[in-house]
């Protein structure tokens, strides 16, 4: 009997390493889901890497760096999707509200505020603070971004919730034929230089009959630079909360319920909310009637508008465009700072009313572009560490100059470090950007109301500055900004308070 025992004891031990072994080698790694969506460019992987009209600039370097993280694992494995969302908000806030989507996704930093509440991301402050375990001798994560960038992507309730993987190129792409023709031989450094640029551009095209567009932009991007100028000397009152030179939702709702901020001044605009209108009216002038039917960059690269306001995917498209290249010579510029002389000139503010210091907004670059947030699903499945972990992997700059610059719609985060892989054009773009920050200007984002009340204030001044484009006048602009934004300010306060996450009584 105690044979029989001995014999089937040593059968069962031999059947169950069978299993554990056949369970080892089918076992799976656990998934986790990115989604590879990009401000300026998605990272997912081109269908074919052949070159060809309709497929120009094939990528497939976060599919690579994904492998490389991959083969490191033994419990976790990245899947790229085959498509961003690209930000999509239906889709996105769907995903969210069930905790069914990608556990890595990218979305823009202005819906952050209607987010917050709802734990659908993961709070990156702390891991911020700590070593990047993939950059030889780093001790803080946030180190490799500049700190002022780093903090214009602060969520209302002073955390950080994305990751930056790319800083963003902006400008102006200008058709260098014409503004010769035009006779614009002059370099467009202030508001008042591109306003003259933009006359001589017009009265070239009416007097010989070309139909020349002046100026089409692609984004509202200039306009941050316009904000930035006239309310970057108010920091002193406003940035007070986190003194870092760029203006939060915090200390923006706190400048509203001080008085410091104002749109409107009883039944009058505020001096300076004014000016701001009127400088961008002043702009659209040169806009066509109908400017939304016009897709930016096909007229560009058609020769029909003399300058655009643009973002790096359009420039390289423009760039590449064999049509372009056979018509005229492009350059590209960054945007023009605004001085007192031009409040002067082109508004109704003569005397001093409204005056500003003579220090201009960063050109060339904006900032941090691409924000990649770790959401509810990977906390849900219990991969956010693992997600952490590639974040870091991808922002090290040997991984992080690979990712941003074989796609080249962007900047890796750290420009000297890969600056051999940086697309030529954008050369004089980093060199203005370069030239700021020794001049100490203003961070891009300074002063971006529209960018960091919200949602619902964002959509509000896109919606209301079309129609200032279209003819709108400045009280009817101001007074239909000003309800939302002061609705705006009122929920954030509420919401944040509630929370804790901000304390009024401190104000």
């Amino acid at each position: 009997m105690g044979k029989i025992n001995k014999k089937v004891l040593i059968l069962l031990t031999l059947l169950l390493s069978i299993v554990l072994v056949g369970c080892k080698r089918g076992s799976k790694k656990i998934e986790i889901v990115l989604d590879g969506g990009g401000v300026s460019g998605n990272y997912n992987s081109s269908i074919s890497m052949t070159p060809s009209p309709a497929n120009p600039n094939p990528y497939n370097t976060l599919e690579k760096l994904v492998e490389e993280w991959n083969k490191t694992q033994s419990k976790y494995a990245i899947k790229l999707n085959r498509n961003s969302m690209n930000g999509n908000r239906d889709a996105i806030v769907g995903y969210l509200s069930t905790k069914t989507g990608p556990d890595i996704i990218y979305q823009t930093g202005t819906t952050i505020a209607e987010d917050l509440g709802n734990d659908y991301y993961v709070d990156m402050t702390d891991h911020l603070e700590k070593p990047n375990p993939y950059i030889e001798g780093n001790t803080r994560w946030a180190d490799i971004y500049d700190q002022q960038e780093l903090n214009a992507s602060r969520a209302p309730d002073g955390n950080f919730y994305s990751i930056g993987i790319d800083r963003n190129v902006a400008g102006l792409a200008i058709n260098k034929n014409i503004l010769t023709a035009a006779g614009v031989d002059f370099e467009i450094e202030t508001y008042g230089d591109f306003i003259n640029a933009l006359t001589l551009i017009e009265t070239y095209s009416d007097s010989n009959g070309l139909d020349i567009i002046p100026f089409l932009a692609i984004e509202d991007w200039y306009n941050i630079i316009l904000e930035g100028n006239l309310y970057g000397p108010l920091l002193d009152e406003i940035d007070v909360i986190r003194p870092n030179g760029v203006v939060d939702t915090e200390e923006l709702a706190r400048a509203s319920s001080k008085g410091l901020y104002k749109i409107m001044n009883g039944a009058n605009i505020d001096p300076r909310f004014s000016t701001y209108l009127q400088l961008v009216q002043k702009v659209s002038e040169f806009f066509p009637p109908n400017m939304e039917g016009y897709t930016v960059i096909n007229e560009f690269i058609r020769g029909k508008v003399a300058i655009i306001s643009t973002l790096g995917r359009d420039i390289i498209r423009a760039s590449n465009d064999q049509t372009r290249k056979a018509t005229f010579e492009m350059g590209v510029i960054g945007y023009p700072n605004l001085t007192n002389e031009d409040i002067k000139a082109y508004t109704t503010f003569k005397n001093d009313e409204v005056k500003i210091e003579q220090r201009g907004v960063r050109r060339g670059v904006s900032g941090i572009g691409t924000g990649w947030w770790i959401t509810n699903s990977a906390m849900k499945k219990g991969t956010v560490d693992a997600c952490i972990d590639f974040l870091q992997f991808v922002t090290a700059p040997q991984n992080n100059g690979r990712l941003v610059n074989d796609l080249g719609f962007t900047l890796p985060l750290d420009m000297v470090a890969n600056g051999d892989g940086v697309n030529d054009l954008y050369g004089e773009l980093v060199k203005q950007y370069i030239s700021d920050v020794e001049a100490d200007y203003y961070v891009w984002h300074v002063f971006n109301s529209w960018g960091i009340m919200g949602f619902n204030y964002w959509s509000k001044f896109v919606v209301e500055s079309r129609n200032l484009y279209k003819g709108q006048s400045i009280l009817e602009t101001a007074q239909a900004l000003n309800n939302v934004f002061l609705n705006s300010v009122s929920t954030l306060i509420d919401d944040n308070t509630k929370s804790g996450a901000w304390n009024t009584d401190e104000w």
